[in-house]
């Protein structure tokens, strides 16, 4: 990047850390002491108090010879604990940056998991400053000789690779159109939904096997047949009894099994399945892959059931399912502000993208909590998709520990900045994107059955990778 750029681009920051870092672990300060020799003269400055305790013992004189050796020490490690903070305050004077307004700091915070897992900036535009190396010590941060020791620094030029690296991007329109998609639920389209469908047949097709003792890959070319052969055949559109007594089962006793399933996996409504035997199954299947996700994400992730029926189950005027949408938007705010830092963005084009990522998260999540619970279920429906289920478990639960940490940290993220609410606005570019057909059509609660549905299944359009078949 340019002196030019830096000198209008670079984000105006100054007083926007609300919170000072954490302080130093003590065996880091302590290290530090010695290698910066100063507990050498604090041992001098004590060498008094030493033999005054071994001339004439624990009196008073002993006491008072050793105040300055306790100052001197209390000064030195304070020193130390708060080097993190001064290198900031350093940072943002030499950007000579200022404060960032509430709302943008609520939308910035929407990868907060990101942030704290690379340990980065909450209050930043950036995820943590930079350094343009071209521009060495001319680099207004960085003109004066002391390095900083603490703090995280990036490089303009690693960000331009990492883009390119991990999401191919390498202009400005790439980079925007990304942002929008992810923005507006685009990018994950079927991935939850295929993860309900794995879960829920791989459920109900044991149970028929178990209650029909035929193969588990028997089951869907009955219930899913291709449309050439069952119009040849005349097995489409088939009820359910029709499509079970081929497997020399009644509906009472397999709707039984699936009751007492939902059942042991604490369904919170009532199935109610209709239409043919494709349709009813779909519904099943979805139905019970959802319940097994939901107990996976309170005995796995550790949320509360609250949370996740709010993220997994109809809400608000529109029965919006948010599903894995916070995924997106965590990953679409990370990419805006890498994209700024690496000089695709200018600042005002990064401030110009903040107030529909606000509003649009205000709309579907009624706090973080919730927020973050969907970043979880939809980090885990886009690694099962890349891994073996086991791996994408295991790396979806430490995603789910990293919201956590971000929830509990010594600074919670609530009270760093409130969850933003969702006024008039935000409702209205909402549905905006409903009425526009431009929201993915598995946020709407028709397609997963969890009502008793008017349309068909048939009449909902179901984009490539929806069904198992």
């Amino acid at each position: 990047m340019t002196n030019t750029f830096l000198s209008d681009n670079v984000q105006n920051l100054a007083g926007t850390r609300m919170v000072p870092p954490p302080k130093q672990p003590w065996g880091k300060v302590i290290s530090e002491q010695f290698i910066q020799s100063r507990l050498i003269v604090v041992g001098g400055s004590a060498v008094p108090a030493a033999l005054c305790l071994l001339l004439f013992g624990a009196g008073i004189l002993f006491w008072v010879l050793l105040i300055f050796p306790a100052i001197m020490v209390n000064s030195s490690f304070s020193r130390s604990r708060y080097a993190a903070k001064r290198e900031i305050k350093r940072y943002h004077k030499g950007r000579d940056n200022a404060l960032l307004s509430e709302d943008e700091i609520q939308a910035l915070n929407l990868c907060a998991r990101f942030t704290y897992r690379d340990k980065g900036w909450y209050n930043t535009y950036e995820n943590y400053p930079f350094w343009d190396r071209k521009a060495g010590y001319d680099d207004p941060a960085f003109s004066e000789t002391r390095p900083y020791q603490h703090q995280n620094f990036d490089y303009s030029e690693h960000l331009m690779h990492a883009l390119k690296r991990d999401w191919g991007i390498s202009s400005k329109q790439a980079a925007l159109s990304m942002i929008h998609d992810l923005r507006d639920g685009r990018v994950h389209r079927t991935a939850v939904v295929t993860l309900f469908n794995q879960e829920g047949f791989d459920i109900v097709y044991d149970l028929l096997a178990q209650l029909s003792g035929a193969p588990h890959n028997s089951f869907h070319p009955v219930f899913f047949p291709e449309e050439e052969i069952a119009d040849s055949e005349g097995i489409l559109g088939q009820s359910m009894a029709a499509a079970l007594d081929q497997f020399g089962l009644d509906e009472a006793t397999f709707f039984k099994a699936i009751a007492d399933k939902c059942a042991e996996l604490d369904d919170p409504e009532t199935l109610k399945p209709h239409g043919d035997a494709r349709d009813q199954m779909f519904q099943i299947v979805r139905h019970i892959g959802r319940l097994a996700v939901r107990n996976d994400v309170r005995n796995m992730f550790l949320f509360d059931m609250d949370t996740i029926d709010r993220v997994l189950y109809p809400q608000g005027e529109l029965d919006l399912l948010s599903l894995g949408w916070g995924f997106d938007l965590s990953r679409g705010m990370f990419l805006l502000r890498r994209a700024y830092a690496a000089g695709f963005l200018t600042r005002e084009e990064l401030q110009h993208e903040l107030p529909a990522y606000r509003k649009i998260a205000s709309a579907a999540f009624p706090d973080w909590k919730a927020y973050f619970c969907s970043e979880a279920i939809g980090f885990l429906s886009w690694k099962v998709q890349k891994e073996d289920t086991s791996d994408a478990y295991a790396a979806a639960s430490k995603a789910a520990e990293e919201c956590h940490g971000a929830l509990r940290q010594q600074f919670p993220i609530d009270n760093q900045v409130s969850w933003p609410k969702a006024d008039d606005a935000a409702q209205e570019e909402l549905k905006r994107l409903f009425d526009g057909g431009e929201v993915n059509p598995f946020f709407m609660p028709q397609t997963l059955g969890a009502k008793a549905m008017l349309p068909s299944l048939e009449e909902i359009h179901q984009p490539d990778g929806a069904m198992l078949h």
